[in-house]
């Protein structure tokens, strides 16, 4: 009898142990789940780290902006605004683009480089051509008295 006392002494101490073993395991996985983890590292540089983090969530945080502003949000508008650069002046222009008048008028500047630089080749060949006149007459005195 005493021997089967020690082996329910023996089974009850394996069981308490299990089970402690069993509440540290959720011990630790609820002190995962409740936030309490390793110590994070110190951030190298804090404004690449806001950079990154704030791209990351700059989807979520956008669409919130556009829903505020459709609900009459002003703040969230002219935030919106300047995000998008719609305020700066030189942006706009860039964004849409050359008036008719502009594309009018760098027309009318390319055709008249056009004419000029035709007229160019014109008077080179004129000159050219004057100039082997000139020296063929020359050449072919020349060749008549060697002839």
């Amino acid at each position: 009898m005493v021997k089967k006392k020690a082996a329910h002494k023996g089974e009850e101490v394996e069981a308490i142990q299990a089970t402690e073993r069993d509440n540290n395991g959720t011990e630790q996985q609820a002190g995962k789940e409740t936030g309490t983890k390793k110590k994070a590292r110190p951030v190298r540089c804090i404004h690449r780290h806001t950079d990154v983090e704030f791209r990351r969530e700059f989807p979520e945080v956008f669409k919130a902006l556009v829903e505020k502003a459709k609900n009459g949000g002003m703040a969230e508008t002219r935030l919106l605004l300047q995000i998008g650069n719609f305020g700066d002046p030189r942006a706009a222009k860039a964004r849409r683009g050359k008036s008719l008048s502009e594309m009018l008028l760098d027309e009318l500047k390319r055709r008249q480089d056009e004419r000029e630089a035709a007229a160019d080749r014109k008077r080179a060949a004129e000159q050219m051509a004057q100039t082997n006149e000139g020296s063929e007459g020359a050449t072919s005195d020349g060749d008549a008295k060697n002839g």
